[in-house]
């Protein structure tokens, strides 16, 4: 697997709210010593997605990887 670095680009799988399971785009702002898990800024598609991404922006913190896309967790982009 290739190993996350701050500033890439991710998706985050969304674990509630009217989109839970949905994919949005997260840029990493750290990662764990494990190299697995990370701190994330998510971009939301703000109320769309429920109340509590009402702002846009959405703080995850402590995501582990999953390329299954169980909710809550991070994978990368798949490709098309």
């Amino acid at each position: 697997m290739e190993q996350p670095t701050v500033g890439r680009i991710v998706h985050y799988v969304l674990s509630d709210g009217r989109s839970a399971g949905e994919h949005r785009p997260g840029i990493i702002v750290r990662v764990w010593e494990d190299g697995h898990g990370v701190q994330l800024q998510v971009f939301t598609d703000g109320s769309n997605d429920g109340p509590q991404f009402a702002s846009g922006l959405y703080w995850a913190t402590s995501v582990e990887y999953d390329d299954g896309g169980r909710p809550g967790t991070w994978h990368w982009p798949e490709r098309q």
